[in-house]
């Protein structure tokens, strides 16, 4: 026989019937209360359970709620754009039409924000000091 010791002598998990029986009175209970508050997730739903008197894992909570597509589904927030029509003064350009001619004769900024697909915004700040022809 070409198979390991291990699994030679490894014997399948099977469910009793009353095992069985008990995880799906689990299943219903989870259900029930996903149904009563559908932004629970499985942190919440636990809690709840406890509250009601079974005390079970949480991680198992979580495997029934995954097999039984019951965890919510997340609201992604909607990135408001920069508002244009702010109370603060705007600025005029500078340099506009401004012949540059010497290094260092210019100093300007830019601030970029970066939008990640999770988390929060970030920005970046970059400073230029490079003579820039004909700008």
């Amino acid at each position: 026989m070409k198979l390991s010791r291990s699994r030679f002598y490894c014997k399948p998990k099977s469910q009793s019937p009353e095992r069985m029986e008990a995880e799906a009175d689990l299943r219903d209970r989870i259900e029930a209360i996903c149904l009563e508050y559908t932004r629970y997730g499985y942190r919440r739903v636990t809690h709840e359970l406890r509250h009601r008197g079974c005390h079970v894992n949480h991680k198992k909570v979580l495997r029934l709620m995954r097999e039984s597509d019951l965890l919510c589904r997340v609201r992604r927030r909607r990135v408001k754009p920069t508002d244009s029509r702010h109370r603060f003064p705007r600025y005029p350009n500078l340099i506009k039409g401004m012949v540059i001619s010497r290094l260092n004769q210019v100093w300007l900024s830019d601030i970029t924000y970066i939008l990640p697909l999770e988390g929060r915004a970030s920005f970046t700040w970059r400073r230029y000091w490079t003579l820039i022809p004909g700008r």
